[in-house]
């Protein structure tokens, strides 16, 4: 079967350039790529990234607004996959607060490929762990409410839940769209897809076979053999093993820690006695440096027993296949995930508040303001501009760690000026920011209004200094929003929030309603405002 070009937008081959070869004119922005060999030996015939700051930009992005498949193939040069890391292309801009830019990362996790979409419930993710340069394939299917990860043309997850789209948010290559290290791919990407549509299984496997590529480390064609297969502890994976009929064995061992990979570099397995030896070379996880290791052990009764050396260290461990409690934790995790369903609409309102209760109230708020010698009147609401980024993106800091004190690392200034000035820096005229000024020349405020569709628009972002709560400004401010959108044609306006946060009593409170899935379920973390024209009048935007 040919590769399917129905419904192709988007066509990277990364032969020596980004051009897009479907045909649709989404060429990418190289920023330090270079060119290495494909997975068939050709030479220049794939990107290659540092992972410092190596990536490709797709700005403006192509319009993903129903079902959509995104497919490429990888390599990574690093057995440190800890935590996140290696981003291979993804459409978010790293907003945790906001998170409607927010729509899809294909990265890598301890290990294992994942399609991770920001959304409260589980992401898809493969069954099995990377080898260390070894190319794999890897797909991402959105249709409707469902979402579809193959690798190496075998399906390995499928999670329905609702995903978001977002217009003018870039595509990014080899990076998400924050400037965090550990999502710098270092590797290689090549043969990246992107269709309209949902693919099926056939033409998924003719985009794993193009060319009649034959992969040496397959972990659906390797999988004969009884050692095939996870082993560790419960559910924590310390091998992936691929035999093939004759016992060669490949595939990765874990090496101190999640996440902290090696490839096999040579191994048998003997069916009869059951006998397994592997060995190869792994970065310690303390100092990086190579050191060779080797594995041996026996299959007996369902379990390996294994002897290890990774240099100067080893030991025994007793390992069992960890498919097992994976499907358990799912099972945990699905009965969880209703439980939180049912309980949410009970504690949400609860959590509201026990933290509203830890902001001042109005009468205090009225008096700071007297004891300082202000007045709401002399505040000035204004456009943001490039040299408010400093005190905005410190204002930004204090505002949300107020709202979220439960989160323990929250984001620092320079990721907040950093996405700042990449905000202004595209001043395409489909965002603005109001702030709130002091006499004293201080920003007290701000709210962020997104253009996301014709008639749309979303309430991105608004905050508050505690001290200047609960005296009208929120309102105020959501009114120039309104009369701004307003003015550019835009009659409804959605605003997405942590569920838990007090804030959201003011939402409802000027009119806004839930949206809701595709079940007809509220989701207490979206709002929308379908008539703003009314919202104008209940939020006036002067004193």
């Amino acid at each position: 079967m040919d590769v399917p070009r129905n419904g192709l937008v988007l066509e990277l081959l990364l032969d020596r350039s980004a051009a897009d070869t479907s045909g649709a004119g989404h060429h990418g922005v190289i920023h330090g790529t270079t060119f290495t060999a494909d997975r068939f030996g050709r030479p220049d015939a794939a990107g290659l990234f540092d992972g410092v700051d190596d990536h490709i930009a797709i700005d403006p992005p192509l319009p993903l607004n129903g079902a959509f498949t995104v497919s490429l193939w990888a390599r990574i040069d690093t057995g440190n996959m800890h935590g996140w890391s290696n981003c291979l292309v993804a459409q978010d801009n790293g907003d945790d607060n906001d998170q409607s830019r927010r729509v899809f990362q294909l990265s890598v996790y301890n290990g294992r490929v994942v399609w991770h979409r920001m959304i409260n419930t589980r992401d898809p993710t493969a069954r099995r762990l990377i080898v260390p340069g070894a190319w794999f394939h890897a797909v991402a299917v959105v249709e409707e409410s469902r979402h579809r990860l193959y690798v190496d043309g075998v399906l390995q997850d499928s999670v329905t839940h609702a995903g978001r789209r977002h217009e003018t948010e870039p595509i990014y290559i080899g990076r998400k769209g924050t400037p965090e290290p550990c999502f710098f791919t270092r590797g290689a990407i090549d043969d990246v897809r992107v269709y309209n549509r949902a693919l099926g299984s056939s033409e998924i496997s003719a985009l794993y076979r193009e060319n009649g590529f034959v992969n040496p480390v397959d972990a659906g064609r390797l999988s004969a053999p009884p050692i095939s297969g996870l082993w560790g502890l419960h559910d924590q994976a310390l091998l992936d093993l691929r035999a093939d009929e004759r016992g060669v064995v490949t595939g990765t061992v874990m090496n101190g820690r999640p996440g902290n990979l090696a490839p096999i570099g040579r191994g048998t397995f003997d069916r009869k006695t059951g006998r397994l030896s592997i060995e190869g070379t792994a970065d310690r996880p303390d100092t990086g440096e190579a050191a060779a290791f080797t594995v041996e052990g026996t299959l007996s009764g369902g379990r390996l027993e294994l002897g290890y050396r990774f240099g100067d260290l080893e030991g025994t461990v007793s390992a069992v296949r960890v498919g097992r409690w994976v499907r358990l934790r799912r099972r945990i995790r699905t009965v969880a995930a209703w439980a939180i369903r049912r309980l949410e609409p009970i504690a949400i309102p609860i959590d509201r508040w026990r933290r509203g209760r830890l902001r001042p109230s109005k009468a205090q708020n009225v008096q700071r303001l007297q004891s300082r010698g202000e007045s709401l009147s002399a505040l000035t609401f204004r456009d943001a501009a490039v040299e408010d980024i400093p005190r905005l993106a410190a204002l930004h800091v204090k505002t949300w760690a107020d709202t979220y004190p439960m989160v323990r690392r929250p984001p620092t200034f320079a990721i907040r000026e950093s996405q700042w000035i990449d905000a202004f820096a595209n001043a395409d005229g489909s965002w603005f920011c109001i702030v709130i000024e002091s006499a004293a020349g201080e920003l007290i405020g701000f709210a962020k209004g997104v253009r996301t569709g014709p008639e749309r628009g979303d309430l991105n972002k608004i905050y508050l200094l505690s001290e200047y709560q609960r005296m009208g400004l929120g309102r105020r401010m959501v009114g120039h929003v309104v009369r701004r959108f307003l003015a550019q044609g835009i009659t409804k306006m959605t605003l997405s929030a942590d569920a838990g946060n007090p804030s959201c009593r003011f939402y409802l409170a000027i009119g806004a309603e839930h949206q809701r899935d595709d079940r007809g379920r509220a989701q207490l973390r979206a709002f929308i405002w379908r008539d703003l024209e009314a919202l104008a009048r209940d939020c006036p935007a002067e004193f």
